[in-house]
């Protein structure tokens, strides 16, 4: 038997909710109600940093070969890209509809705005090397980052629209997941 936390609201004169926690015994074998989602999060959100990191990889050798003085700020945008996959994450497992929509935006806008860096860097360009300037070649790996990163947004969109939404069942309760109103 596992012991889970219900949380019960009281309210007062003032119109203020005071919450009370209260142990009870549940057991293990009890039916857990629909969780959000069609599918689970955690498999696609893996996805999702797999495909950032190998992005990240590609488009970070790229810097080092041929732009070194913009190594770090690639690190620190990716950093960002990162922090706000996981604010995503927080905001769905917490089931806050809009830090999640409005991460989602900033997600697709920062995603385009790399996008349209490494476009803008793929084609062959002059370049200068000291004293002297030579004519980089085009780089098509900075088409697969870019494939990459819109693969990243459109994952990002479908659990949004589709595979985020709904209901699914699962076998067994996990402790602490029973929250009831207070009667």
């Amino acid at each position: 038997m596992a012991a889970t936390i219900k949380f019960q609201a009281l309210q007062s004169g003032t119109g203020s909710a005071h919450y009370i926690l209260r142990k009870d015994r549940v057991a293990e074998d009890q039916p857990q109600g629909p969780l959000p989602g069609r599918v689970p999060w955690r498999p696609l959100a893996v996805a999702v940093l797999v495909f950032t990191a190998i992005s990240a990889g590609i488009v970070l050798h790229f810097a080092y070969t041929y732009r070194p003085f913009l190594l770090l700020h690639l690190v620190a945008a990716y950093l960002v890209l990162v922090a706000l996959l996981w604010i995503y994450t927080v905001a769905y497992e917490t089931r806050h509809r809009w830090l999640r929509l409005h991460v989602w935006l900033m997600i697709l806008l920062f995603s385009a705005v790399l996008c349209f860096v490494y476009l803008d860097d793929a084609p062959a360009r002059l370049i200068g090397r000291g004293a002297e300037i030579q004519v980089r070649p085009p780089a098509p790996r900075l088409y697969w980052a870019t494939a990459l990163i819109v693969l990243n947004a459109l994952l990002l969109t479908l659990h949004l629209v589709w595979l985020g939404r709904g209901k699914r069942r699962i076998g067994r309760s996990r402790p602490g997941s029973e929250m009831t109103p207070m009667t």
